[in-house]
């Protein structure tokens, strides 16, 4: 009986400092592709995934993938903001021990459409919010990259319809990864948590 009492009184002392994370479910998402497929609408033809590989080349590998959310309107007293994607790395036989270098970008125009953007179109990137350093893998995981707070509620604060977009972008090397889209499945798509 002294083991319940003891153990209610722990629950009680610190169970009302933790706060529960909210979660915000992303509203649109594409991928954008250089090469051949400049001017295709990725997010049309090829929208059961997002592609991140290359970004900066130019050529028909770089692809970088863009996140649309709604956000709700706590989000400004937010301490901590947190990107959350369920990535496949790809494994590379030439490079065994290269890491996915993922970087996360603040985008400051939303008004793009996942049936519409092309790399042609795309927005531009705006500030760098967040890194993860992925090790190559043969199974998806789910992968939290801690965004810059203050940055991110600027950028919330700024936008005119309480949408923000975050493309994901790797630069440094050529490892390349995949995500599923939430067309593909809501559950397994990329989401926004904060506290």
């Amino acid at each position: 009986m002294k083991n319940v009492f003891k153990t209610i009184f722990v629950l009680l002392i610190f169970g009302t400092s933790v706060q529960a994370q909210e979660r915000i479910n992303v509203i649109e998402d594409a991928y954008i592709q250089g090469g051949e497929t400049v001017n295709a609408a990725l997010g049309k033809t090829d929208p059961l995934k997002l592609m991140i590989a290359n970004s900066d080349l130019g050529n028909k590998y770089a692809r970088t993938s863009f996140l649309k959310f709604e956000l709700p309107r706590n989000i400004k007293s937010a301490v901590y903001i947190a990107l959350n994607v369920n990535l496949k790395v790809f494994q590379s036989k030439d490079k065994p021990n290269d890491v996915l270098n993922l970087e996360i970008y603040s985008i400051e125009d939303s008004s793009w459409n996942e049936n519409e953007i092309t790399a042609f179109s795309a927005p531009k990137l705006g500030t760098l919010l967040g890194v993860s350093l992925i090790p190559q893998s043969n199974k998806d995981g789910l992968y939290t990259v801690e965004l810059k707070a203050d940055e991110f509620k600027k950028l919330a604060k700024d936008s005119k319809k309480n949408t923000i977009t975050l493309a994901l972008v790797s630069t440094k090397n050529t490892i390349s990864a995949m995500a599923a889209t939430k067309e593909k499945s809501l559950k397994d798509s990329a989401y926004l948590s904060f506290e």
